[in-house]
């Protein structure tokens, strides 16, 4: 049985991968932060795999 929590973050991710599909889209890129590793194993479970891409931040405030 899957827990209510993680449940709930795949009723929301499918659907939008789904859409991302229907329109072409290539990829999907998403953050977490480097130590959220619960996030990762999520999305790594999901088929996310780690991009060799380096996120670039600008601090305005």
């Amino acid at each position: 049985m899957i827990p209510e929590a993680q449940y709930l973050k795949l009723l929301l991710l499918h659907p939008v991968i789904a859409l991302a599909k229907a329109n072409g889209c290539l990829r999907i890129i998403l953050l977490t932060d480097a130590v959220n590793d619960a996030a990762q194993r999520f999305y790594q479970r999901q088929g996310f795999v780690v991009s060799p891409m380096l996120p670039l931040r600008l601090m305005l405030a």
